[in-house]
């Protein structure tokens, strides 16, 4: 009986290490200040095509203006529910910009980021759109200005 107590134990220490430097890792890959970096601000445009319905292909089309300061968000959508727009708060990370919810809509805000943008080779590439799966891949963004 000691001995199951003492594996116990010892399972959860190595738990607690391991949570201690996965939130040391997120931090440390944060670059804080208040603004947003000057590449990233400007207006920017994606469509998503999500599913086929007997009336067509459900799409989605995301417009999203960063300035220096935040974000904001307004779609368009064919057979998919309108959610989530608004303001979101910015933060900027080694490699990426993520953009977390920042309105009013409870059931939009998450600890984690709703979408991440880079800029690679010139080009800017965005995470979090579309369905569940489209979400989880990055989709060219096109800058309109």
């Amino acid at each position: 009986m000691k001995l199951y107590k003492v594996l116990i134990i010892c399972i959860l220490s190595l738990l607690n290490c391991k949570n201690s430097n996965a939130d040391y890792d997120r931090k440390s890959e944060i670059v804080t200040h208040d603004m947003v970096p000057k590449e990233y601000i400007g207006k920017y445009i994606v469509y998503i095509q999500t599913e086929q319905t007997s009336t067509g292909m459900a799409s989605i089309t995301y417009s999203i203006e960063i300035n220096k300061i935040n974000a904001y968000l307004e779609t368009q959508t064919y057979h998919e529910p309108i959610r989530c727009n608004g303001n979101y708060k910015v933060v900027d990370k080694k490699s990426y910009i993520a953009l977390y919810y920042n309105s009013k809509d409870s059931l939009c805000k998450s600890p984690d980021p709703d979408f991440k943008i880079k800029k690679d080779n010139g080009m800017f590439f965005i995470k979090g759109v579309g369905n569940e799966v489209a979400s989880l891949y990055w989709k060219e963004l096109k800058k309109v200005n």
